[in-house]
């Protein structure tokens, strides 16, 4: 259940683990209807609360762990809202500790974009 937001170009974005291990890539976006980009007046500082939807973004920040039973912790609503399912997913792929995202719903697969470098480049 731990998540990571992080921000790509002007994009808010997270990554949460799964129960069963895997991960799942999403774009920060509440299901009221909140950014799933950062607005200009929110890219400044390291948090900055939203003065149209009393929401938060934050640049990219640590982890965040899960509640004790696995669930989503306060902490990590405002990126994940109510039904994390509901956001709209991102392509991403890894590579040892690597996350790698793309934005480009149509993206080839990770293993094709770097596979050259794969035997040159020790883990």
């Amino acid at each position: 259940g731990d998540l990571l937001p992080f921000t790509l170009g002007f994009h808010g974005l997270h990554v949460q683990r799964n129960r069963d291990g895997s991960l799942a890539a999403r774009m920060n976006r509440h299901q009221h209807g909140g950014c799933r980009f950062v607005p200009v007046q929110c890219r400044t500082g390291t948090q900055t609360k939203c003065s149209i939807t009393s929401c938060n973004y934050t640049r990219d920040a640590d982890a965040m762990s899960a509640a004790a039973d696995g669930e989503n912790s306060d902490e990590m609503f405002k990126f994940v809202g109510l039904v994390p399912e509901k956001l709209t997913p991102v392509r991403f792929g890894t590579w040892g500790p690597f996350i790698f995202i793309n934005l480009d719903p149509a993206c080839a697969e990770l293993d094709e974009q770097i596979g050259g470098l794969v035997p040159q480049l020790p883990l």
